[in-house]
């Protein structure tokens, strides 16, 4: 874990390849440099990526196993958290109730790990859901949470958490042939707040919100 610009989160290094082919000899035209892709396992990589996605509206994305998968967040909690527990590392927690769809077989959101899955996007940072302080806080690990495989016909909502920076910024997923689906996040709560009911409970148990 590294803490730069007040920004604490975990770097995952991979190497890249560059390789450039300089063709000039029988030719007057100028030499020719081509790039090779950056590494997929990577949440810098993208093979593709649509225009981003705004609350409330699915985004096709593709699983650990390589099913697609349908994602739509419907609703957006930024918190302190509780007063008797850890605030965040970073500034804000951000929790999103996301409601996870399957059409063609079981699969899994990609472990943030692998380099995939799903991350927060803004201030110059990429972050996963393991960083920060989300692991501290009074929800966490008692709220339905990706892991399990989600079947076709029986669609779950699921609560992530994030440790970021600021308000805003983007929710992103990353596929396993990098492909990036990203939605805009408003910078207040927004949706139904009634999908945070077990996490409002949690931060009550815990002395109540901290104040702003």
């Amino acid at each position: 874990m590294i803490k730069v610009s007040g920004i604490v989160t975990r770097t995952l290094t991979i190497p890249l390849t560059i390789a450039s082919i300089a063709i000039t000899a029988g030719c007057t035209s100028p030499a020719t440099t081509r790039s090779a892709p950056e590494t997929p396992n990577s949440p810098a990589a993208s093979a593709t990526q649509a225009a981003d996605l705004t609350l409330g509206k699915p985004g096709q994305v593709t699983g650990e196993k390589g099913t697609t998968l349908t994602l739509t967040p419907l609703a957006v909690k930024w918190t302190k958290g509780a007063k008797e527990l850890d605030p965040p590392a970073n500034g804000w927690f951000l929790v999103v109730a996301i409601k996870v769809e399957a059409t063609t077989g079981a699969d899994t959101i990609a472990a943030p790990a692998s380099g995939y899955g799903l991350y927060w996007r803004g201030q110059g940072a990429t972050i996963d859901s393991s960083e920060g302080n989300t692991g501290a806080t009074a929800w966490v690990g008692m709220v339905n949470e990706l892991g399990a495989p989600i079947e076709p016909g029986n669609p779950e909502t699921v609560i992530e958490t994030w440790d970021v920076p600021a308000k805003g910024g983007r929710l992103i997923h990353i596929s396993t042939d990098g492909t990036i689906t990203a939605w805009r996040l408003p910078a207040g709560n927004a949706g139904d707040q009634r999908l945070f009911k077990r996490v409002d409970a949690r931060i009550k148990e815990f002395g109540g919100e901290r104040p702003i």
